[in-house]
This record gives C-alpha cells, sequence and structure tokens, in this order.
C-alpha cells in the first residue's frame, strides 16, 4: 500500500514521510524475505524519485543509502532500475541545493557504503537498462578524471605523444 501512496504526489510522499514509517520501510528493505524487501524499496525508491529535494535529503538523513546500495545485489532488474533512478534522484537533489558540497558527501556516502562497486559491476549485466543507467551514473556523478592523459604534439619528425603539463582537476558530479 505504502508504495502506491508514495508513487502519488509530492504532498502524498511528504504525508507518508511525515508519518515516521520511513525508517521502519528501511528496516524491512534490511531484514524481510524477498517479496517484502522488494515492496519496502519501492515505497522508499518512489519518496527519493518522486519527493521534494528536501524529502531526498530526509530520506539520506536517515540511512537510506547504504540500504539503496545493498538493493543493487538484487536478482530483479526492474528493481535494480528503480534503484538506479532513486539514487540519480537523491544525488540530483544534492546538486539542486549544494552543488559542490551535497553532491561531494552523497557521492562519498555511496562510496563507502560500496554502491561505487557495486555500479561497476552492473556494467557487466545482462540487461542493457541496467548497464546503460548504471554506467551513466558512474560517469556522471563517479568519473575521475585525475589519470594523465595522452595528448599528441605536432613536431618536425611527426607526433609524440605525452602527458599534457597541466593535468585536469579531480571532479566529481559534472
Amino acid at each position: 500500500m505504502l508504495s502506491n501512496i508514495t508513487a502519488g504526489s509530492a504532498a502524498q510522499i511528504d504525508a507518508v514521510c511525515a508519518s515516521g514509517c520511513m525508517q521502519q520501510l528501511r528496516h524491512l528493505v534490511e531484514v524481510e524475505e524477498f517479496d517484502v524487501k522488494k515492496e519496502a524499496a519501492y515505497a522508499l525508491c518512489n519518496a527519493c524519485i518522486g519527493g521534494m529535494p528536501a524529502t531526498a535529503s530526509g530520506l539520506v538523513s536517515i540511512g537510506i543509502l547504504p540500504t539503496l546500495v545493498r538493493l543493487l545485489d538484487s536478482p530483479d532488474a526492474d528493481l535494480l532500475l528503480y534503484v538506479v533512478d532513486a539514487m540519480q534522484a537523491i544525488l540530483a537533489a544534492a546538486e539542486a541545493g549544494d552543488p559542490s558540497r551535497g553532491v561531494a558527501l552523497v557521492v562519498q556516502q555511496l562510496e563507502t557504503a560500496g554502491g561505487c562497486v557495486k555500479l561497476e559491476s552492473l556494467r557487466e549485466h545482462e540487461n542493457a537498462a541496467v548497464y546503460q543507467k548504471a554506467n551513466w551514473l558512474l560517469e556522471t556523478y563517479f568519473a575521475e578524471t585525475d589519470e594523465p592523459t595522452s595528448v599528441p604534439t605536432a613536431t618536425a619528425d611527426g607526433y609524440s605523444f605525452g602527458v599534457p603539463a597541466v593535468l585536469p582537476a579531480l571532479h566529481f558530479g559534472r
């Protein structure tokens, strides 16, 4: 029932959040059998995707990120797609609230929970949509640009490949 309500309007999502049941939903995802876990996960993901940025922030504050990361082990491709969508919504909300600090904190929390590793493993998923969404999330929010790149330089004898004099800075979220 809660997954259907949180699939509704932002006002409905806010009412579910205000009821105090989000912690219980998170707990159900952690301990219940798959069918119950899946419905609780959909309710949480719906709240992330359809709620206001403050809703996503509140869900992060109750510890939803490690829960979402654990769901990336699910055998259900539809659930995986929805979990990645929820992560994207949380990152977008963080970006809307505080483009530099907010996103960096969420990325750090996801990395600490093992999210980056699990998203990378989804790049080998048999479902193309799962692969594409996980890959997009990694490239958009987790891409590190601190590796030197080889830049060709024209010389009298042809081209020379070397490391640029100024290395690119490490950026998250861009």
